[in-house]
């Protein structure tokens, strides 16, 4: 069965597309279309797998997509480190005490 092509191929494909239109255009350089083509921040990373994310930002680390999607790689492993746990073992705790404070009146 041939899988689905992931959102990195459908973002590729769309800057290839971008590129291709925007130098068609008159009086457009190079340049031009390229500095459009990397202001533009690229489709939504929540949607992106882990590896889509990491083949982006090893293809081209020092870039703005790269950049956006190195936070959102950043975002993903703060929820899945302790923190999570921690948040959720001081929401319990401190309705532990707001019981043990209601049993004391």
């Amino acid at each position: 069965m041939k899988r689905k092509p992931g959102r990195l191929a459908e973002y590729d494909g769309a800057m290839g597309d971008r590129l291709v239109a925007s130098m068609a255009t008159k009086g457009s350089s190079y340049e031009e279309a390229f500095d459009a083509l990397t202001a533009d921040p690229p489709l939504r990373f929540r949607e992106w797998t882990d590896a889509e994310l990491a083949e982006l930002i090893a293809r081209n680390p020092d870039t703005a997509p790269a950049r956006l999607a190195a936070s959102e790689v950043r975002r993903r492993e703060a929820w899945q480190t302790p923190a999570r746990w921690s948040l959720l073992v001081s929401v319990l705790a401190l309705l532990m005490s707001a019981v043990a404070l209601a049993r004391t009146f």
